[in-house]
Formats: C-alpha cells, structure tokens, sequence
C-alpha cells in the first residue's frame, strides 16, 4: 500500500518441510513470520526506510527432540542520491535470535554505509 510519499508493504510467509534424505538429523523445519517496512521519500533525492522483522523456526531432530528459533530484525536506514548514477545509504540493523536451546542464543548491530554507482 502507498500514499504519495510514503510505501508500506506487510509480508506474511509459512513454511513448512520434511527431510528427503534417511540420514539427516532433521525430521521437520517448520517456519513462519512477518515482516512490516516502512519507507518514506523525505525529498527528491533522501528517503528513509524503517523495518521489523519477525520470524519463528521450529526444528524436530531425531537425536534430540524439538527447537524453537525466534528471530527479531529491527532497520533504520536513509539514501541520498547525489544523482541518479551515484546513491549513498547509510543505516543500522539489530538482530537478536532466542532459541529454547541458550546455547544457540545471539544478538547483533550492524552499522552500514553503501555508496553505489552505477554506469
């Protein structure tokens, strides 16, 4: 959906998969999330993007039962397009990710900064 200056967009995705190798210690994935952006032209040439992102996997193993991965994504970024061959964006982004198993538990920042130019 989009106003004049600014686009929303709100994704929704399920996933669901079984093993198709006899080996493997994975007997199901199953995942699912949503994910929620907002991007808003400040100007010509600047615009600014904020997002969050979340998404929860479920794991059965055969060898020691089931895990749940729960994903968070938070961005904050902004471009500025100098001209139309040359565009900057700079930003940050978050991720933490909490698992029924601590052992597999990590959070992230990210700071960027991307100058393009494109022939």
């Amino acid at each position: 959906m989009g106003l004049r200056r600014t686009r929303y967009t709100l994704s929704l995705f399920q996933i669901d998969r079984e093993t198709l190798e006899s080996l493997s210690d994975v007997v199901e994935d199953n995942s699912h999330g949503i994910e929620l952006d907002v991007n808003h032209r400040l100007s010509r040439a600047l615009s600014g993007h904020i997002g969050y992102g979340f998404e929860r996997y479920e794991f059965i193993y055969v060898s020691s039962g089931k895990e749940n991965d729960d994903y968070h994504t938070f961005s904050l970024d902004m471009s500025y397009a100098f001209r139309p061959e040359l565009i900057t964006q700079a930003g940050v982004e978050y991720y933490d990710r909490s698992s029924s198993n601590s052992v597999n538990d990590y959070d992230e920042t990210r700071l960027f900064l991307d100058v393009r130019v494109e022939f």
